[in-house]
């Protein structure tokens, strides 16, 4: 970097702050809803790129372009995947979240099931936040550290104290506007990067020269030791409902939409968007596979694709793009953590049941703050793994026994209160003991299979333990617990509208043609 680039850089973190300032001074939040759900006001093209905002952290963007690298277009299943479960949120999880008033997760429990399990999802959720929180923290740390030649504990600090000041000044409002402007600044920036790099390649023909023809391929055989088909097919699935429809840093800037509708559209408008990624982080890392050769580690494809193939000043945007993806992704799981703790444990600590104030939540906050940190100070100590395989392994073993309780509960009255609490509490102590196993290396990383059939494995295992409990415990207490009926939102015109359903047609027609072409 030179002069010019470290002025840019300035710049465009001065912008964002002031952004911040702007919306904290213009629409001073009254109540505690305002700052969580944006006071109901967020539009579709606002939750659409708000939530791609979030989806493209330094994390996505680094291990992606990695993965790519090593595998080729076996990484794109992790983006194109995602509209079939972004369609399961948009027809069944958020009609049924905003019927029902549910603002986070734990209050679905309490609607769905009990207090206890309220509690319990509460600070599960709440600690699965902050790690989500302290793994970007660490991959944008990594970053900044190889950028500034700075130690990581002292990245941590500062892209720390950056994330905050955006999540207490300006709530969900300051974010979402925030994700939308660095969005549209990541697509352009990295189009430019894919056009230079393809210009400057001799010929077409190098691909298919220096690429072995497995590399093309979306779905791999059954028998390849990284990634074969039954990962992506049946395993890949469990962490998608998890990260789509009940992750509530994502979930929640659908629930500031204006209406159901709006937020229906949003999600349909991320879905197409999502078809970029490929091009735009996927394609940088199989053009660094037959143009760069001296490459040390697959995780600095991407970085190295900004220096070789972006001019000065442009190499300064796109870092100042990489760490406002950073900050957008972290603020949105400091807000969402802060929502859990002050709306949903807050209140069960004390005897009162006041109301919880901007105050209380922005405290919470930089409790948050402070404990992401630690965890991102943690996994830099985690070695023998890559940014991709370290961080989604971690959620592929502490998901599945809430997609359990989520995906069963929504569609099946019989499960009960009691089976879901002790799948929660009593099913995740499998998960944890295999996931420190498994980044530990014990008895040896050949011994485990690939960590999304494992997460595959751990769902069907503990949904086993919550019908067979739901039977042995059934609930007797005669509450009325909400379940999804097809025929009632249906009647209600509450499925999709007829442009919706266009819309979601022509992108089906679409991700079936990419599958074939690249099978």
């Amino acid at each position: 970097m030179n002069t010019v680039d470290i002025g840019v850089i300035v710049f465009y973190m001065l912008a964002l702050i002031g952004l911040g300032f702007w919306v904290s001074f213009t629409n001073r939040q009254k109540k505690s809803a305002d700052l969580f759900l944006a006071g109901k006001s967020l539009g579709w093209k606002t939750i659409g790129l708000s939530i791609f905002g979030t989806n493209i952290s330094p994390l996505n963007i680094i291990s992606a372009c990695g993965l790519a690298y090593s595998y080729g277009m076996v990484a794109c299943n992790f983006q194109w995947f995602a509209w079939l479960y972004l369609l399961l949120l948009s027809v069944v999880f958020l009609p049924y979240y905003l019927k029902h008033d549910i603002q986070t997760m734990p209050q679905f429990m309490l609607r769905r099931y009990n207090e206890s399990c309220r509690r319990a999802l509460s600070w599960f959720v709440f600690f699965q936040v902050s790690i989500g929180a302290g793994s970007v923290l660490y991959a944008g740390s990594l970053l900044t550290s190889q950028l500034l030649s700075l130690p990581v504990w002292q990245c941590v600090g500062i892209m720390t104290l950056i994330s905050v000041s955006f999540t207490i000044l300006g709530g969900l409002k300051a974010v979402a506007l925030t994700d939308s402007f660095q969005s549209i600044v990541m697509i352009v920036v990295c189009s430019l990067i894919g056009i230079n790099a393809l210009n400057q390649l001799p010929d077409w023909s190098v691909f298919s020269e220096k690429l072995p023809p497995d590399y093309w391929k979306l779905l791999r055989s059954g028998d390849d030791p990284n990634y074969p088909w039954q990962a992506i097919i049946v395993g890949y699935p469990i962490m998608s409902v998890w990260y789509w429809c009940a992750n509530q840093n994502i979930v929640q800037s659908t629930l500031g939409a204006k209406s159901l509708e709006e937020g229906k559209k949003g999600v349909l408008f991320l879905s197409y968007l999502k078809l970029l990624v490929p091009i735009l982080f996927i394609l940088p890392g199989i053009i660094a596979k037959v143009a760069l050769t001296d490459l040390h580690k697959p995780d600095e494809a991407f970085l190295s694709m900004v220096y070789q193939y972006l001019p000065h000043g442009l190499i300064g945007l796109a870092i100042s793009v990489l760490t406002a993806a950073l900050v957008s992704t972290v603020t949105a799981m400091f807000n969402s953590g802060s929502t859990i703790f002050t709306l949903d444990i807050l209140p069960s600590l004390r005897r009162n049941q006041q109301t919880p104030t901007v105050a209380q939540g922005r405290w919470v906050i930089a409790g948050l703050a402070l404990l992401a940190s630690g965890i991102a100070l943690a996994l830099d100590r985690v070695q023998g793994f890559n940014l991709f395989e370290k961080i989604n392994s971690i959620f592929s073993f502490l998901c599945p026994s809430l997609v359990a309780v989520f995906i069963w509960g929504v569609f099946w009255k019989r499960i009960s209160s009691k089976a879901a609490f002790y799948t929660l509490v009593v099913g995740n102590i499998p998960c944890v003991v295999l996931s420190i196993g498994y980044l530990s290396q014990y008895p040896s990383k050949a011994f485990y299979p690939n960590f999304f059939l494992i997460s595959f494995y751990l769902f069907v295992g503990l949904s086993i333990l919550l019908i067979v409990m739901s039977y042995l415990f059934p609930d007797r207490d005669g509450k009325a617990r909400p379940i999804f009926n097809w025929g009632e939102y249906n009647q209600q015109q509450q499925w999709l509208a007829p442009s919706l359903r266009w819309g979601w047609a022509v992108l089906s027609i679409i991700m079936t043609s990419l599958y074939l072409f690249f099978s």
